[in-house]
């Protein structure tokens, strides 16, 4: 038998992406206008997130490096983290870079 617990969530998602998807193809026009501001705001969002996970990661991640070296050990876990929040972090600027480059390069095409 499932779990009902398991079911409140998919039950959430489910129901986000029925709001979600006629209000996106609602406003399709206006999202294909800003392309670009929306490409940079979710970059910003994505590096952002990655940054919030590196603060949380590094701390334990130089305390747990110390400790496992003494016994000869490895933690994969948050190597996954680690390295996981750096990959968020190089997204979430390629992103941002790539908006700012569209919003200007439209620009001196409209000049």
């Amino acid at each position: 038998m499932t779990d009902p617990a398991s079911w409140i969530g998919s039950n959430t998602i489910v129901t986000l992406l029925l709001a979600l998807i006629p209000a996106l193809f609602r406003f399709r026009e206006i999202l294909l206008k800003q392309q670009d501001l929306v490409t940079e705001i979710a970059g910003i969002i994505v590096l952002m997130g990655g940054l919030v996970l590196y603060a949380e990661t590094m701390p334990q991640w130089l305390q747990i490096q110390a400790q496992m070296a003494k016994m000869g050990l490895e933690v994969e876990g948050l190597q996954m983290l680690f390295f996981g929040s750096l990959g968020l972090m190089t997204l979430g600027g390629l992103l941002t870079l790539f908006g700012l480059l569209g919003r200007i390069m439209g620009g001196m095409k409209r000049k």
